[in-house]
């Protein structure tokens, strides 16, 4: 019913109603492919409607992503033809206004996947029916997500989040799953549900190649911070992990809720080559994504970022994105250039070029094909606050 509020309707209460309803005994449809006729249209809704945040339920409904991969969800244009003419709103803007109570994932978790024992070919699965309280179990790898999905994030708590937030916490005992205590706002993670990076990557592997496709996964160890014993030894965990950034320092997160962790607000004019990427919607311009000026008029970004037809411009010289600072440079998309390895599962070629009408400035040092960074570079990472 999202699309309903999106695009300026209203679904209303009345106190008054009495309203009922009669449960069938079966279901009056047949589905001759099973549940992937229902994965289908749940990939043609979110492919719509959702933006970027459909992200959050690929990584936790395969059936789906494998859809999307092999872009057998049919042909949508008209639909997105549809949301242009009626001037809806993106779907942040549905969250922000319409349902603000609500729980939003990270959009891009510090990383996700199963949580494997170093010892054995078991992963960490929160077994049948367990909506928290119940014992986790150890279970063959299946690689399929589900029961096995977890989710680090930014504020260091695991969650397996399918249904509801349940995270993993630590006991004098044993591993449990429960609510999560942390759901934004003014909420905090309690220290046993807390946990930290204490390994970034195994030892001779932490050189970190500029190269996309060198970089689409890597391991990283977990050690909860609570002491957790199982048959006399701590336990340890791999996360398989789709990183977005690469070479994670092992310092402490500060306990903040603020928009920018681990990092600092950027003083004003001091990062030339930030952009924000904007497009088209309704007779309005709607940020969705940051990029880097890379050449006086080349900026990259994000593949998912630009895999919708859509009218796209770069704004150049803004510091906040809610007020004019008077600063700005508004500059047209001209021309998409696609990374030829990109697909919508894979992060690791998700770059593409944007080649801007004009040119802007100078850009940001970027390396050479495959050239690798010295460990002793210091290199900052800057974005907009998400």
């Amino acid at each position: 019913m999202g699309e309903v509020w999106q695009c300026g309707g209203q679904l209303e209460i009345i106190p008054c109603s009495v309203v009922g309803h009669v449960f069938r005994t079966k279901s009056p449809h047949t589905f001759p492919k099973g549940t992937s006729v229902i994965a289908r249209n749940q990939v043609r809704l979110a492919e719509v409607w959702m933006d970027s945040y459909k992200k959050i339920f690929y990584r936790r409904n395969l059936q789906a992503a494998k859809i999307v991969q092999e872009n057998n969800f049919g042909d949508i244009s008209e639909r997105l033809q549809l949301r242009e003419q009626l001037h809806c709103h993106n779907f942040s803007w549905y969250l922000h206004n319409v349902y603000p109570e609500m729980f939003v994932p990270d959009l891009n978790p510090t990383f996700y996947g199963a949580i494997k024992n170093l010892g054995t070919n078991q992963c960490l699965d929160v077994g049948e029916n367990n909506r928290g309280g119940k014992p986790l179990i150890m279970y063959v790898c299946h690689n399929l997500g589900g029961n096995q999905y977890f989710e680090y994030t930014s504020q260091r708590d695991l969650r397996h989040n399918i249904g509801k937030q349940l995270c993993l916490h630590a006991s004098a005992s044993t591993l449990g799953l429960r609510s999560c205590q942390f759901t934004g706002k003014n909420s905090k993670v309690p220290k046993d549900e807390e946990w930290e990076l204490t390994q970034p990557c195994p030892a001779g592997k932490r050189k970190v190649s500029k190269a996309a496709d060198k970089r689409s996964i890597k391991w990283v160890q977990l050690m909860a911070r609570a002491v957790v014993y199982s048959h006399g030894n701590m336990l340890r965990f791999l996360v398989l992990a789709s990183l977005v950034l690469y070479g994670h320092s092992t310092q402490d997160f500060p306990e903040t809720n603020a928009r920018v962790v681990g990092g600092t607000e950027a003083q004003r004019n001091s990062w030339p080559s930030q952009i924000s990427l904007q497009y088209l919607s309704g007779g309005s311009w709607y940020h969705t994504c940051g990029g880097t000026l890379i050449r006086r008029n080349w900026v990259m970004t994000a593949a998912h970022c630009v895999d919708s037809q859509r009218t796209f411009r770069v704004v150049v010289g803004d510091h906040n994105l809610s007020q004019n600072d008077g600063t700005e440079q508004y500059v047209s998309v001209q021309k998409i250039v696609v990374h030829p390895n990109w697909n919508k599962n894979n992060v690791a070629a998700g770059y593409e070029g944007g080649g801007a009408s004009r040119g802007v400035g100078a850009g940001a040092a970027w390396p050479q094909g495959m050239e690798w960074w010295p460990e002793t570079l210091c290199v900052a990472f800057v974005a907009w606050p998400c």
